[in-house]
């Protein structure tokens, strides 16, 4: 029998192994990966201008990947206007999740809260670690970020300065990787969403019957839990 076709609504790794992927592959699924968002990076002179001040906060938290990857490029931005020092990868650094760790750890820095689950529980993290509230605490972050880390924080005492350095938006390319998937392997089995962003960008395809589901009754949709920036 053909293994059954399973979408997955997210952009395919890009770096290592994907081990979702791997173990619906061990099963005999066969997965295609649609990507339905795109990050757009904004606000990175005001974080450079933050990143060579850095000794005006007591740590920097991350609490995405995306959130990373837009401090390296504010890094990159200080130092070509080479107007102070560059910031200090040694400042405290906190993050959820092991992903967000490794990209904070690829970009020089020692992270901490890793193995926190989500920002909940890293708020509690950092209060601990720190003991008391000092300077300020940096947060880049996204713009559909919950608000749960930066309320527990400032309840606790906490100053943050928030400053979103980059926004999701919906892939301007979606219906055609769709369609694309579709005509080569037909109707998938599955369908796999892994954020309440995803879900939505790919409302209009199921009005427009782009992705039909009306003919698959034993179809079935999953969304797959994550604490998200």
């Amino acid at each position: 029998m053909a293994g059954k076709i399973v979408l997955l609504f997210r952009a395919p790794k890009e770096h290592g192994e994907d081990l979702f992927e791997v173990a619906l592959q061990a099963e005999g699924y066969i997965t295609h990966n649609v990507p339905v968002l795109e990050f757009q990076f904004m606000n990175l002179d005001r974080l450079a201008a933050c990143l060579q001040c850095w000794e005006s906060y007591q740590a920097v938290v991350f609490t995405s990947q995306r959130a990373v990857e837009a401090t390296v490029k504010a890094q990159s931005l200080a130092k070509c206007l080479n107007t102070g020092e560059a910031m200090n990868t040694n400042l405290q650094c906190f993050v959820v999740g092991e992903s967000t760790s490794k990209a904070a750890c690829e970009a020089g820095f020692k992270p901490q809260g890793a193995g926190s689950g989500n920002a909940e529980n890293l708020a509690d993290y950092i209060t601990k670690s720190l003991l008391k509230p000092g300077k300020p605490l940096l947060y880049p972050c996204g713009n559909l970020r919950r608000d749960t880390l930066s309320c527990k924080l400032k309840v606790a005492g906490f100053s943050l300065e928030e400053i979103e350095v980059y926004k999701t938006v919906k892939s301007s390319h979606i219906k055609e990787e769709i369609e694309a998937v579709l005509h080569k392997v037909g109707s998938p089995d599955y369908a796999v969403f892994f954020s309440p962003s995803g879900v939505q960008c790919t409302v209009d395809l199921l009005k427009d019957d782009t992705l039909s589901l009306k003919h698959a009754k034993k179809r079935k949709c999953y969304y797959w839990l994550k604490d998200q920036n």
